[in-house]
């Protein structure tokens, strides 16, 4: 213990009356509390050796060489009463903190340690505390970024998405149709804190999509390289999580057809975007089971009515709905698998609705986020697992 010490022994000899050996009366002074143990020659030498060695026992008023502290005499250390070891150390207990950064400062170790005005010892730190990146692999649909702080994405995705039907040629006769939909592109994508709570995002693919479509009267293609929809959004941390609860967030999405559409009644255009505005909210709610994160949500977009090739068009009213697991393996890495699923009601075309026109997708998400530098990046592949959901997507997406 970095206290001060004070020792003093007698140099009279006395006889132990159990023992009948020589023995020397040694007072010992912590924070001017003395009591007096008994010790033979053989462990006084010892006690004085590790004394010399260590330098523990320092003197009341100083650094005062040991030859110092043996100096008084046994008429001293008979002036005070015995003091219990028990009642010692619960004495000296009660002075421990306030010794110990007083002697760190007067042998200059304030780089180290420092006492505060209520005699706790205050430990310095250096560098910045480590940033949490667990969530990171949420941080399109939860409000991660502080007030001021923005994100960006970009990265290269790949999909496909082939599919069968038969119809009616001249003839009359029925024929397979194979429809095959492929994409590349980027998924340009800017995040920015409004607040604590709140976020802003704005989404804009860009890049290239291919249509084929093949039949035993022959096969037509069409692709096109541009803009797809663009979006807009925002996320609000509804409810933060307390007391071991779950964090709900909310978000509003609006996006405007910017770019160029698959019409819904002609299987054969190619396109990134889907025609019409739409509106759309969703909740979200979080659990966290460090280092598990748990989620599930749904949501409602509606589409507004539009015209492909001259008739008026409906979208059905569309239903999303998702669960999701997340694994922190360690600090910089995440594996995530999302199940994403979507139910449209039925479309009409000039008032008529069209018959088998409902669609049930859903698709499974698996997902690996590292952070390196200060830079986010998220290899992903998705698998169709009903027929109208692509077939295949796969990409990494960055984000700085």
């Amino acid at each position: 213990m970095p206290g001060r010490f004070r020792c003093e022994w007698s140099n009279d000899r006395q006889r132990s009356e159990r023992t009948n050996t020589k023995e020397c009366i040694v007072k010992i002074s912590v924070h001017g509390i003395g009591f007096r143990p008994r010790f033979n020659e053989r462990m006084l030498a010892v006690a004085v050796l590790c004394v010399l060695i260590t330098g523990t026992l320092r003197a009341a008023d100083g650094d005062t060489p040991l030859s110092m502290l043996i100096s008084e005499s046994a008429r001293e250390s008979t002036e005070a009463g015995p003091t219990s070891i028990r009642s010692l150390t619960e004495r000296v207990a009660a002075n421990v903190s306030d010794e110990e950064g007083r002697g760190l400062d007067e042998r200059g170790d304030s780089s180290f340690a420092s006492s505060s005005p209520s005699g706790t010892v205050e430990v310095e730190s250096y560098g910045e505390a480590p940033v949490d990146t667990t969530r990171q692999f949420l941080r399109q649909v939860t409000p991660l970024l502080a007030r001021g702080q923005c994100q960006y994405d970009y990265g290269l995705v790949y999909s496909v998405n082939e599919f069968d039907f038969a119809a009616l040629v001249a003839g009359p006769a029925a024929t397979d149709i194979n429809v095959r939909q492929r994409s590349f592109y980027t998924p340009l994508a800017v995040r920015y804190g409004l607040t604590d709570d709140t976020q802003l995002s704005l989404n804009l693919p860009i890049g290239w999509a291919h249509t084929e479509v093949s039949s035993s009267q022959g096969q037509q293609e069409d692709d096109m390289f541009g803009i797809g929809d663009l979006q807009l959004g925002i996320t609000r941390l509804v409810c933060p999580a307390s007391d071991g609860g779950p964090s709900i967030i909310g978000t509003l999405t609006v996006s405007a057809p910017t770019g160029d559409s698959i019409a819904p009644v002609s299987v054969g255009d190619a396109g990134l975007g889907l025609g019409a505005w739409t509106i759309g909210g969703s909740g979200l709610i979080v659990h966290s089971y460090d280092p598990v994160v748990v989620f599930y949500g749904a949501g409602y977009r509606y589409t507004f009515d539009t015209v492909f090739l001259g008739q008026d068009f409906r979208f059905g009213h569309q239903v999303n709905y998702n669960f999701g697991v997340g694994f922190s393996a360690n600090e910089r890495v995440t594996l995530s698998t999302i199940f994403l699923g979507s139910y449209a009601t039925e479309s009409e075309a000039n008032g008529v609705s069209i018959p088998n026109s409902n669609v049930d997708a859903a698709r499974m998400r698996f997902a690996l986020t590292t952070v390196r530098c200060r830079k986010i990046i998220e290899p992903f592949v998705e698998i169709g697992v009903t027929d109208a959901a692509p077939s295949l997507t796969t990409g990494i997406v960055w984000t700085r």
